[in-house]
């Protein structure tokens, strides 16, 4: 058994992964309740097409990498992880309903469309943060209990290096802004040297550039 004081995994980078999806819906829930029409029209569809495919990628990652490694080191916890990919499942059908209200929206961009774009993120959010809430205090604890430092390490850096290209340079800028905001006990190691040439040189202002025009 490994656990966070003898080896276990460092579960820093995840908690910073679930508050930046935390932060990302939480500003699209805002913005289609506060903007205009036309001031939405434009940024709506890159920014949820860039959360939608971050999302859906950290949740088959979940499915097939962070959960079956905890499985595998605590047969026990099968039932709570059964329940957290039935989440993953509802969550799906939530993420189809915005994409089409997007697209409707795109095309005629009233206020109806608008709001039709918020009552679903609404919606997914009311079932998202708390099965973020649940993860945070039930199952990190468990990947730091059963899961190896090193393993985990190894699914940390397969998962970032999986990131969809399109999607990198935005997903990087996401969780750094986090980081930056973060309590520097709870920060995560630094990001390999080339990407923090990257984040200097190109991504944070790529991310900035996604994410103003929904700001206040």
């Amino acid at each position: 058994m490994a656990n966070a004081d003898n080896g276990g995994a460092d579960i820093r980078l995840i908690q910073v992964v679930h508050n930046t999806f935390r932060t990302g819906l939480a500003r699209m829930v805002d913005a289609t309740a506060r903007l205009e029409p036309p001031a939405l029209q434009s940024s709506i569809g890159p920014y949820w097409e860039f959360y939608a495919a971050i999302l859906d990628y950290h949740h088959h990652n979940e499915d097939t990498e962070d959960f079956p490694t905890l499985i595998r080191s605590y047969p026990d916890c099968q039932p709570l992880i059964d329940e957290l990919e039935a989440e993953h499942q509802q969550m799906i059908g939530i993420m189809k309903k915005i994409s089409g209200a997007v697209d409707a929206f795109q095309k005629t961009p009233d206020t109806a469309g608008r709001d039709g774009i918020n009552a679903a993120t609404v919606e997914l959010r009311d079932l998202f943060f708390p099965h973020l809430d649940r993860e945070d205090a039930e199952v990190f604890p468990l990947y730091a209990k059963w899961i190896p430092h090193d393993e985990w390490a190894r699914l940390e850096t397969k998962a970032l290096r999986g990131i969809p290209k399109p999607q990198m340079p935005y997903a990087v800028g996401a969780l750094d802004e986090t980081i930056r905001s973060t309590p520097e006990d709870d920060r995560p190691d630094n990001p390999p040297l080339p990407v923090r040439v990257m984040l200097s040189l190109s991504w944070r202002k790529k991310w900035a550039g996604l994410v103003q025009p929904l700001l206040p």
